[in-house]
């Protein structure tokens, strides 16, 4: 009869899963984390790049005017929107047109990525680019003239 005990009592412990051997666990452990888009634009350099006229009526930056552009640096961590607005004059005899302003890829002017006319840029990664710029003028005044580019980089 006590065989007969120990026996029921060995097969419930197996059924009900007691036993002297120690069981296993998992446990998922969830991290988590925010990355924010980052925008910076690099400072350009004190020198500021030549604005020329080659006819007359053109104040430009344009390599192929004999101008140059500006080279900025932008920081970007994620997607970010790179716009240009149109040159703001702060100096000079006052130019009836607001001009246009590029952005380029490259030193030389010939990849345009937008213009103060066009639609923001999106950059993926940290990136240089070229600034210029354009006012267009009949009967330009002489003097010397100044502007300002901005630039906005906003992180999607």
């Amino acid at each position: 009869m006590m065989k007969r005990n120990i026996l029921r009592a060995a097969v419930a412990a197996s059924i009900l899963g007691v036993s002297g051997a120690a069981f296993a666990e998992s446990v998922d452990v969830p991290f988590s984390g925010t990355v924010t888009g980052t925008a910076g634009i690099s400072t350009p350099p004190p020198s500021e790049p030549v604005i020329i006229v080659p006819n007359g009526t053109i104040l430009s930056s344009h390599p192929s005017q004999g101008g140059g552009l500006t080279l900025v640096g932008v920081t970007c961590i994620g997607q970010c929107d790179l716009s240009i607005a149109p040159p703001n004059q702060v100096n000079g005899p006052m130019t009836s047109s607001p001009g246009v302003s590029w952005i380029y890829g490259d030193e030389n002017g010939t990849i345009e990525l937008t213009t103060s006319e066009g639609s923001p840029h999106t950059i993926y990664t940290n990136t240089d680019c070229y600034v210029g710029m354009e006012v267009d003028m009949v009967g330009l005044p002489p003097g010397t003239y100044r502007f300002i580019v901005t630039l906005t980089l906003t992180p999607k």
